[in-house]
């Protein structure tokens, strides 16, 4: 990911710690991200003249030294904190939307799946054989039923005279 020059600065005023620096000393770290390009051009003159009024504005001269370092101004270290923080949090939400999109395309599909099982289910006979309708009637306490003949209905009986 592409991070701006001051966000490299203060991760870089992090990294040296107490230790601290001085501006020729970040000239020189800068060279691994070529920021400023070759000196001579102007655009070589306003960059570093931006990332000069960035270390400036970042750091603060050591007191415990008396030498020319310059350390990270805490007010800076909590700023990198909270864009760490920032980061962390847009992630942490493109994986929640991730996770819900996931989530919303299961139920989708349970439910189409739902209705293509309750559509054939509607459209299918239903057989109950006399064994289950015996063992329902014996759990209710009727008579069981006699398994039907081939021959039922075919047979004519004869009305029966009183």
């Amino acid at each position: 990911m592409h991070q701006h020059i001051f966000i490299r600065l203060l991760e870089y005023g992090e990294s040296i710690g107490l230790n601290g620096t001085n501006f020729e000393e970040v000239l020189e770290w800068d060279k691994k991200y070529n920021y400023i390009p070759k000196p001579g051009s102007q655009e070589y003159k306003l960059r570093e003249g931006l990332l000069r009024e960035l270390f400036f504005e970042s750091f603060t001269k050591s007191t415990a030294s008396t030498d020319n370092i310059w350390v990270l101004k805490s007010e800076y270290y909590f700023r990198l904190l909270q864009y760490r923080e920032l980061q962390l949090a847009r992630q942490s939400a493109s994986e929640a939307k991730n996770h819900s999109n996931i989530a919303i395309s299961i139920s989708i599909l349970a439910l189409l799946a739902s209705l293509v099982l309750g559509t054939m289910q509607l459209r299918s006979e239903v057989r109950i054989s006399v064994d289950q309708i015996n063992q329902l009637l014996s759990k209710f306490g009727y008579s069981e039923l006699k398994e039907p003949s081939p021959y039922d209905g075919l047979i004519k009986k004869e009305p029966t005279e009183k």
